[in-house]
């Protein structure tokens, strides 16, 4: 007999904080943890012989930078050995104690056990560190471990349908996507991003007040930066509700200095150069897919000078049913109760050799995450160029992706590697015996399934149908509504089914409307 399987579990991954959302008896919620907070801080650290997690590492490092590590989401990334406390460590041995804390906070919310994640990820995230988050989850108890693209996850939060353009302000970075949401279903159809996050407003701010009380510019190794930024991070939010917000010097270890008063007017103009230049990555994406409607989420959404350029520039965010910064773990929980749209790869990719020849390494329509290798031997040898390409067809006369320059012997064997993920992050490799000769990472542009196109198309078709199917008889009219059906089970189906059975319903449309034009007797045409 087959134990019952454990719903799952939403978490957001973020560079400043990790969250998790569940689903209780009522209603989706977000899991306190055992500080009794709704967010913990994405942040390990090493103490003795053991792990500290949360509001814990993050004391530890304010006192000992060198024994915590924020690297979780952080733009260096998680793919290889790390240091912690003096000594390396592989990285999914540092993020485990934190999956098993969000893992254990879950478990003490719903008074059960939970061994079901799905996982909000930035667009494009890479392929190495996707697999390090994946081993982790598993490490930590997860049994079954899927991922969503944050503004996929912030979309569905949404609970309603449409097209929405979907800006997220995260810790590091800021990303601009289009997602369609259709009958609980997120497709993402476009997707930029710029590295201007919450934390660059955090050090504008923490550098003005620094100026207000001290004549030098603290170092980044300094305990009282460390403490100014969180300090920074605190007046921020606050001054996301009130107009002024009391700021202690003391507290970050300004001896003598009394309390001041920090208007949101004052920092307003301090933050316009960050928020003017994720208003100018916005603007032309926003316009170019027909203005559709906006949501604003992420740790740093709640900036008052933000939601007023957004406003006045593009137009005015939607209210959501969650707090902004809960919206990726409450959206990654709902896209497990959705049925899943397969990724497909929307293009045959492959190399075109310095003499001409194009080989093909992964095709078109293949369900991504992917990867495939292939070897080849050098003629000529020497310094050569190997061109990455994509196209429908004839690779030889695809579209250019980049290029790989290697120095190799002739007769030597290669080996070229091509992996792609969802998001449209390419990356293309060539190795041989003698180790790595060359990698490059590319962006394709989010490769989603051409779902929402298709589904589209059906509707179109099913419209002018029902118009033409007004004079035919209940027989006729059943067996009409048999072939719509059938095309509608090919949506998800391969390009050349969907193709064949769009191109026979619009033979039967030309030919219906011959026989409606012509008032020519009812024929068996369907």
């Amino acid at each position: 007999m087959k134990a019952a399987k454990s719903s799952p579990v939403g978490i957001d991954l973020g560079a400043r904080y990790a969250k998790i959302a569940v689903n209780g008896e009522s209603s989706v919620r977000m899991a306190r943890n055992r500080w009794g907070g709704r967010f913990t801080s994405a942040v390990v650290a090493r103490a003795g012989k053991g792990w500290l997690v949360g509001a814990e590492a993050e004391q530890a490092f304010v006192r000992f930078p060198e024994s915590a590590w924020w690297g979780t989401m952080r733009r260096d990334g998680a793919s290889g050995d790390i240091f912690i406390g003096g000594r390396r460590w592989k990285a999914e041995e540092a993020l485990a104690p934190l999956f098993l804390s969000l893992r254990e906070d879950a478990e003490v919310e719903l008074g059960r056990v939970v061994s079901s994640c799905v996982i909000a990820l930035p667009v494009g995230f890479p392929p190495q560190r996707r697999d390090v988050v994946d081993r982790t989850a598993r490490v930590a108890g997860f049994d079954e471990v899927a991922f969503v693209d944050k503004p996929v996850a912030v979309a569905l939060s949404s609970g309603v349908d449409g097209k929405f353009f979907v800006i997220h302000v995260g810790a590091i970075s800021t990303s601009a996507s289009v997602v369609v949401v259709e009958g609980g279903k997120g497709h993402l159809l476009e997707s930029r991003s710029i590295d201007i996050g919450g934390a660059d407003f955090d050090v504008s701010l923490a550098r003005h007040l620094q100026e207000k009380v001290c004549d030098l510019r603290l170092d980044e190794g300094d305990p009282r930066w460390r403490a100014l930024l969180f300090q920074a991070e605190e007046l921020k939010e606050a001054l996301s509700f009130v107009e002024k917000a009391s700021w202690f010097p003391v507290a970050a270890g300004f001896a003598n200095v009394r309390e001041l008063a920090v208007s949101r007017g004052e920092i307003a103009s301090l933050y316009f150069p960050l928020v003017d230049s994720i208003l100018k990555l916005c603007e032309p994406l926003w316009r170019q897919c027909g203005r559709p409607k906006v949501i604003l989420a992420g740790g740093g959404s709640r900036l008052p000078a933000l939601k007023v350029q957004i406003a006045a520039r593009l137009s005015k965010p939607i209210p959501l049913r969650f707090p902004p910064e809960e919206a990726e773990a409450v959206g990654a929980l709902l896209s497990a109760q959705e049925e899943r749209t397969p990724h497909v790869l929307a293009s045959n990719v492959g190399i075109v050799t310095a003499g001409g020849d194009a080989a093909l390494i992964l095709k078109c329509g293949t369900r991504l995450p992917a990867r495939s290798t292939r070897r080849f031997a050098v003629m000529g040898g020497g310094r050569m160029n190997v061109r990455v390409v994509k196209g429908k067809a004839d690779l030889a006369l695809g579209d250019i992706v980049g290029d790989l320059t290697i120095e190799a012997a002739d007769g030597e064997e290669v080996t070229v590697t091509i992996s792609a993920d969802v998001g449209g992050t390419l990356s293309a490799s060539i190795s041989s015996m003698r180790g790595l000769l060359a990698h490059k990472v590319f962006h394709l542009g989010p490769q989603a399934s051409d779902f929402y196109g298709r589904r589209e198309k059906a509707k179109a078709m099913r419209a002018k149908m029902a118009r033409l199917a007004a004079g035919l008889s209940p027989h006729h009219k059943r067996r009409l509504e048999k072939l719509l059906d059938s095309l509608k089970d090919l949506e998800d189906g391969d390009d050349k089914l969907w193709e064949r059975g769009v191109s026979l319903l619009e033979s039967l449309t030309s030919r219906l409307e011959e026989e409606k034009a012509d008032g020519s007797p009812e024929r068996d045409v369907v």
